[in-house]
């Protein structure tokens, strides 16, 4: 599992919420998430930035995700892995370099053999299919930085700007992962509040590991076309 970072996020929310307004942290419901999620899934679509640490490793995600479509790089340093990811309904393409299809997404290494730095195509019966979806669904934007109770949320009403609102709650993994426990954090600007910013921050004992993301674009059209490609069964030789 990869697991995140930015805690420059920290400081942005810290000078945002510097010379506003603002009412006391309180607990509350999670009915101000429900209008998050609720106005994130109207607008259907949403350029995002998602970078996550872990064990000396940096991942970053960049790219759009909508509920029809969605076209990523995700790159990983040290190391130099690439990936490219094209979603449409049915259908991931895949391309990248070695380390990228191989360290990176744990495709077998005749993959890279076979394809070189061209695209792959899975479909639902292919064994990756079903990890890769999730990373690059719309329905999955939000889920790592979405807290449990008890909730705390912040609103702050700049003078002539947008109502913002804060929440923040532990995070409670489905299943145990390996015992990872952390803090999440979600920023939503405006009415309806729209996701502008997540941060999640994860502990195991000693070790600790860090999320982010910041969102932006939310509701703008997006299309992709689907690539030239080798299938996954064709790649791997099966």
């Amino acid at each position: 599992m990869r697991l995140p970072r930015r805690l420059q996020v920290l400081f942005a929310l810290a000078a945002t919420l510097a010379g506003c307004s603002s009412q006391p942290t309180v607990p509350a419901s999670t009915a101000t998430l429900d209008r998050i999620e609720q106005a994130a899934v109207h607008a259907g679509s949403v350029h995002l930035v998602d970078t996550a640490t872990a064990s000396g490793s940096t991942s970053v995600l960049t790219g759009t995700i909508s509920t029809k479509a969605s076209a990523l790089t995700i790159t990983t340093s040290p190391g130099g892995a690439l990936a490219r990811v094209v979603a449409l309904p049915g259908r991931l393409f895949v391309a990248g370099n070695a380390a990228g299809l191989t360290d990176g997404l744990g495709f077998p290494a005749s993959v890279y053999a076979k394809v070189g730095g061209g695209w792959v195509e899975l479909t639902p019966k292919d064994a990756p299919y079903a990890t890769l979806h999730h990373l690059v669904s719309f329905a999955g934007v939000l889920l790592p930085y979405l807290a449990s109770s008890p909730l705390k949320v912040t609103q702050v009403h700049p003078p002539g700007g947008q109502q913002s609102v804060v929440v923040t709650g532990p995070w409670a993994p489905q299943g145990n992962l390996g015992g990872w426990r952390g803090l999440a954090t979600l920023a939503a600007l405006g009415v309806p509040p729209l996701p502008t910013y997540g941060l999640l921050q994860l502990h195991h004992g000693a070790t600790t590991a860090s999320r982010s993301a910041q969102f932006t674009k939310w509701g703008v059209p997006f299309s992709v076309l689907a690539p030239p490609a080798t299938s996954y069964a064709t790649a791997t030789g099966s």
